[in-house]
């Protein structure tokens, strides 16, 4: 059994044509044909794509009966099965090393015999992936991506699918900006960190709801981390410009987008 559909594999009957399943839910006296199909060969596996006419998370009465010219069979003693719910999308989307051409994409495992797939805003990224992490390659630099992960449960040589995760985007730095600038929020404060720009000694930390919008000054350090407390939650936009000790800026910006809660 799966969300949207059954299989159901059983001997072929002599000179039967084709089959019809019946399906009811337990306790009930509806019955329903979700399936009536010809045969040809010698066929003996059967499978109904039901996402039409059965609930998830249900439990059904199965049967199944035989017909040809002549006519049909009496229905088959019953067998029962529940439909499952539908797969939980994964969470706690988190993006590390972070630079002009690739990131490394990580995510809570979801319970089950579970696959994944990778988006990245214009197309399937990766396939199958099998654990909860994947690296990232050929982006460009400078642009904006959003990931979202989908959870494939197997059963069988099936799977079902579920919804998108939330986006978690990304904007890679130009390949002379900071390098694996990322920002992570929890009780209260953001931890910053980036690797050292070379010719420069000091870093200054922006912020502002929208990517093109007007930036603020968090804070500025010689350091290449720094703990930053935050008062309102919400969607953020931070850069971090270089420059020398003497205030030239050295190379371009680099920019993490957070959702702070």
């Amino acid at each position: 059994m799966y969300c949207d559909k059954a299989n159901f594999r059983f001997i072929n009957v002599s000179g039967a044509t084709g089959y019809r399943i019946f399906a009811k839910k337990s306790g009930s006296t509806t019955q329903q044909i979700i399936s009536s199909r010809n045969l040809t060969g010698n066929t003996s596996y059967f499978e109904v794509c039901s996402n039409m006419v059965l609930d998830l998370d249900t439990t059904y009465d199965f049967s199944i009966s035989a017909y040809n010219a002549d006519g049909e069979t009496a229905q088959s003693a019953t067998i029962t099965g529940k439909t499952l719910t539908e797969p939980i999308a994964p969470t706690g989307l988190t993006l590390t090393d972070i630079t002009s051409t690739g990131c490394t994409l990580s995510w809570n495992a979801v319970s089950g015999n579970n696959k994944y797939d990778v988006y990245d805003g214009g197309g399937r990224y990766a396939y199958n992936v099998s654990g909860t992490s994947t690296s990232i390659s050929s982006l460009s630099p400078g642009y904006t991506y959003d990931f979202t992960v989908i959870t494939k449960r197997f059963v069988d040589d099936y799977f079902d699918e579920s919804d998108d995760s939330t986006a978690l985007t990304v904007i890679t730095p130009a390949s002379d900006a900071p390098q694996h600038f990322v920002g992570t929020a929890s009780s209260g404060q953001v931890q910053f960190t980036w690797s050292k720009l070379t010719g420069a000694n000091r870093y200054d930390i922006y912020k502002s709801t929208s990517q093109n919008g007007t930036y603020d000054k968090c804070f500025g350090t010689t350091e290449t981390s720094i703990d930053w407390i935050y008062y309102a939650s919400g969607t953020y936009y931070f850069k971090i410009v270089a420059s020398t000790s003497g205030g030239d800026t050295v190379g371009s910006p680099s920019y993490v987008v957070l959702k702070l809660p």
